[in-house]
C-alpha cells in the first residue's frame, strides 16, 4: 500500500477515520476561485443526462451544479486549468507526490441541491494505493447549507468495484444508512479543505438556506500511477466489467452513460456478479478490517517517481523485448548429448498414460519421491545450459510433458497458474524444450501472441474447481494459435499468462518434451488457491521451490474437496475470487490486431479428426454414435446440413462436450 500523507500524524488519522480536514487557502484566494466560477459559468451548458444518450434510467434531476458532467468540454477544460493551477501544489505539501485528474465547481441550488449517498467512484487499483477528493469550501460550510457527511470509517469497505454503470451493493439501503446517526458533518469555515478517500461512504443534505454554498473538489491519485476506470455495458453484458486504463483527457471528454471510445485500453476483464447488502451486512461490514489492509497491518510503499516496469528475463535487450510484447521467444537450449541423456531417462522410468487423456507431465504422480529425483535429473542437465541467456534466473519447476498418439488428445488454450508476487515488475515462465521435433502432427504447442498483456487476471488452483476461464472461447481462439514447429533441443519460452494449446498428437510415436519454471532471482514465489468452503476468494500463500514437489493439481484438489487450506505454508492474503471474462468481440478484435493469422491447416486437421466438412456440414457415418455418445441436446447439436463453416460451428456448446466426453467419460 503506497503512503498518501508526507506527515505521520496525517497518514495515522486518515486511515482510521477515511478523511482528515487542513487549513487550505487564504481569502483573497476564496474570493479569486469565486470570480473565476461566475467569470466562466455563461459558457455553462447544462448537465449531460441519461436521456441525452438514450438511457431513460431515472426520473431524478441533478438539483446541483457539477463541473465533471458539462455538455461544454471547453468549460471543464478551463474549470480543470483553474482549479488545478491553486490547488495542486498546495495539495502536496501535504499529500505525498498526487496529481490531478478531476476538477469541479460544485455549487447547491438555494433551497434544494441533495447529494445522494454514495462512494466516488474508483480511479485506481485501491488494494495497491488510495486515490483522494480534496473538497474545499469556497463558503462557511453548514449543515445548515448542506456540508459534506462523511461516514467515518467506511472507506475500503464496500462497493470495490465502482464505475457510472455498475450496481452498488448500498443502493437498496440508501435511505437506512442516510438516517442512521453516524455521521460526522464537515462544519468547516471557508478555506478549510477535507481531504477524504474516495472510497468512503459520503452524503449531503438540501441546501436550506437561501445563500450561495459553492464548493470545489480535486480528485487525485498518485503521480506515478495510471488512473482506471471499470466499465460495464449492462446492456450487453451485466456480469462483464471491463478495466480501462486512462488518462486526464479520458475524464474530460467522458460522457457516464455513453460508450467509451475503441481505442481505450483493456488492461483486464473478469466476472461480477453485483450484491445488494441487507442493513445488518452492511454494520457488520463496518465492523470489518479496510480490504487494503494485510493481517492488523498495513504495508506501505514510499513514492517511486516511474512507474512500475518489468524487469529483464533475458540478457538480450531484443529478445526480452520480443518476450514481453509477444508473450513468448524460441531460443537454442540444449546440445544433442543432453537431449539424449533426458529422453534416455524418461524412457527408463517407464511413465504411462494412467488416465488416458492422451497428456500427463511427471510433477503430478503421486510418488513424490520419483517426482523429486526427475526434477533434480532435469535441473541438473538443463539448467547449466539454459542459465547464461537469462539475468539473473531462478529456477523453480521442472516436469516432463507428455503426449501420447490420442487423434482427440486436444490440449486446449489455458493459462498456468500465478507464480510470482507481482506480475507486472516479475514474470514467470515456462521454458519448454521438445526431446524430439515437434510439428503439427506429433502436438507441436502454439500461443496466441500478445495475449499475455490482455488481462492481469491471478490463477489460482485447482482444476476443475478453478474453470478454465477461456472455456467459452475455445474453439473460436483455437484457430488463431501460432504453431511453433522446434527442433529437439530448441526451447519455446513463454510467459504463463499467455494463451497456450497443443493439437492431438495423431503420430504413432510418444511427444516427449520438458518444460522448466523460470523467474527473476529477485522475484518471491506464491501460490493463489480457491477457498474451498466460500469458492468466492482466494488465499495467497508465500511458497519456495520445495512446494511444487509436494503439490501438484490433483494433490491440491484432494485437499479442496476435505474443505481443507493449506497449511504448512504461510498465508499473506486473500482476495475476493474474479474470474477472467471477455467480452468475445473485443477478444477476437485483440488477437487480430497482435498479427495472429488464422491457421487454416490446423483447421482443416481438426475437422478431418472430429468429422466435419469443412463447409460445416458434420460427416454422416459418425453423426449418429457421437450424438449417442455426448447425448447433445437437439438446440445444441450441429446441424448436418448447416452452412457455417467448422470455426463456427466448432464451438463450446456443441464440440467441448464431445472432447470431454471422449477422454473423460463425463
Amino acid at each position: 500500500m503506497r503512503r498518501i500523507f508526507q506527515d505521520e500524524n496525517l497518514e495515522t488519522e486518515f486511515r482510521e477515520k477515511g478523511y482528515v480536514i487542513i487549513p487550505f487557502i487564504a481569502p483573497e484566494e476564496i474570493e479569486g476561485m469565486k470570480k473565476a466560477y461566475f467569470d466562466l459559468l455563461p459558457e455553462n451548458q447544462g448537465h449531460i443526462t441519461p436521456d441525452d444518450e438514450g438511457h431513460h434510467t431515472s426520473g431524478e434531476d441533478l438539483t446541483y451544479d457539477f463541473t465533471f458532467i458539462n455538455k461544454n468540454i471547453d468549460y471543464k477544460q478551463k474549470c480543470f486549468d483553474h482549479i488545478s493551477t491553486l490547488f495542486t501544489p498546495r495539495a502536496n505539501d501535504f499529500l505525498d507526490n498526487y496529481r490531478p485528474i478531476i476538477a469541479n465547481f460544485i455549487r447547491k441550488v438555494e433551497g434544494d441541491g441533495e447529494v445522494p449517498l454514495h462512494q466516488n467512484w474508483a480511479f485506481a487499483d485501491e488494494r495497491k494505493c488510495t486515490t483522494v477528493s480534496v473538497w474545499c469550501p469556497l463558503v462557511d460550510s453548514t449543515k445548515a447549507n448542506g456540508t459534506l457527511q462523511i461516514l467515518p470509517g467506511s472507506h475500503k469497505k464496500f462497493g470495490e468495484i465502482r464505475g457510472p454503470m455498475i450496481p452498488w451493493e448500498l443502493n437498496e439501503i440508501r435511505d437506512e444508512i442516510v438516517q442512521a446517526d453516524h455521521w460526522d458533518y464537515m462544519e468547516i469555515p471557508a478555506g478549510h479543505c477535507v481531504v477524504l478517500d474516495d472510497g468512503v461512504v459520503h452524503y449531503s443534505a438540501p441546501n436550506t438556506t437561501d445563500g450561495l454554498r459553492l464548493a470545489i473538489q480535486l480528485i487525485m491519485i498518485p503521480k506515478e500511477l495510471p488512473s482506471i476506470h471499470y466499465h460495464m455495458d449492462p446492456k450487453k453484458d451485466p456480469n462483464l466489467v471491463e478495466v480501462m486504463e486512462v488518462d486526464k483527457d479520458f475524464y474530460m471528454n467522458f460522457n457516464p452513460w455513453k460508450k467509451p471510445p475503441s481505442n481505450t485500453k483493456i488492461v483486464d476483464s473478469f466476472e461480477y456478479h453485483p450484491n445488494s447488502l441487507t442493513f445488518e451486512e452492511f454494520q457488520a461490514r463496518m465492523k470489518q478490517a479496510p480490504y487494503d489492509r494485510i493481517g492488523d497491518t498495513y504495508e506501505f510503499t514510499s513514492y517511486n517517481p516511474e512507474p512500475v516496469k518489468q524487469e529483464p528475463l533475458f540478457k538480450d535487450p531484443a529478445l526480452d523485448r520480443q518476450f514481453q510484447e509477444e508473450g513468448y521467444v524460441v531460443i537454442p537450449a540444449l546440445d544433442d548429448e543432453a537431449v539424449k541423456e533426458l529422453r534416455d531417462y524418461y524412457i527408463s522410468l517407464g511413465m504411462t498414460d494412467e488416465m488416458g487423456y492422451g497428456f500427463h507431465i511427471s510433477m503430478d504422480k503421486e510418488d513424490k519421491d520419483m517426482v523429486g529425483k526427475v526434477m533434480d535429473k532435469i535441473f541438473s542437465v538443463a539448467v547449466p545450459q539454459l542459465k547464461e541467456q537469462f539475468v539473473n534466473p531462478k529456477p523453480y519447476i521442472c516436469s516432463y510433458v507428455i503426449k501420447e498418439p490420442n487423434p482427440i488428445g486436444i490440449v486446449p488454450a489455458h493459462q498456468d497458474w500465478t507464480f510470482v508476487d507481482d506480475e507486472e515488475r516479475h514474470c514467470s515462465a515456462t521454458v519448454w524444450i521438445p526431446l524430439v521435433d515437434v510439428v503439427m502432427e506429433n502436438g507441436a504447442l502454439g500461443a496466441i501472441k500478445g495475449s499475455n498483456n490482455f488481462s492481469k487476471n491471478v490463477r489460482p488452483s485447482p482444476s476443475p474447481a478453478v474453470k478454465n476461464p477461456l472455456d467459452p472461447y475455445m474453439f473460436q481462439i483455437f484457430p488463431y494459435h501460432q504453431l511453433l514447429e522446434l527442433k529437439a533441443g530448441q526451447a519455446f519460452v513463454f510467459n504463463n499468462k499467455t494463451f497456450h494449446s497443443s493439437p492431438p498428437n495423431t503420430s504413432d510415436q510418444t511427444r516427449i518434451a520438458v518444460g522448466l519454471g523460470f523467474t527473476q532471482g529477485d522475484a518471491k514465489l506464491v501460490h493463489y488457491y480457491l477457498d474451498p468452503i466460500t469458492k468466492d476468494k482466494v488465499h495467497k500463500y508465500e511458497v519456495d521451490e520445495n512446494f511444487f514437489r509436494k503439490y501438484d493439481n490433483a494433490t491440491l484438489s484432494k485437499l479442496f474437496e476435505e474443505g481443507k487450506l493449506i497449511e504448512d505454508y504461510p498465508k499473506v492474503a486473500e482476495y475476493p475470487y474474479r474470474p477472467l471474462k471477455f467480452d468475445p468481440d473485443r477478444l477476437m478484435e485483440n488477437i487480430k490486431a497482435n498479427d495472429n493469422a488464422f491457421n487454416i491447416e490446423l483447421t482443416e486437421r481438426l475437422a478431418k479428426l472430429f468429422s466435419y466438412n469443412m463447409d460445416g456440414s458434420k460427416k454422416e457415418e459418425t453423426q449418429e454414435e457421437i450424438k449417442e455418445e455426448v447425448q447433445m441436446a437437439p438446440t445444441e447439436a450441429p446441424s448436418s446440413s448447416s452452412s457455417e463453416p467448422f470455426w463456427k460451428v466448432y464451438t463450446p456448446l456443441n464440440i467441448i462436450r464431445e472432447i470431454r466426453y471422449r477422454l473423460t467419460g463425463k
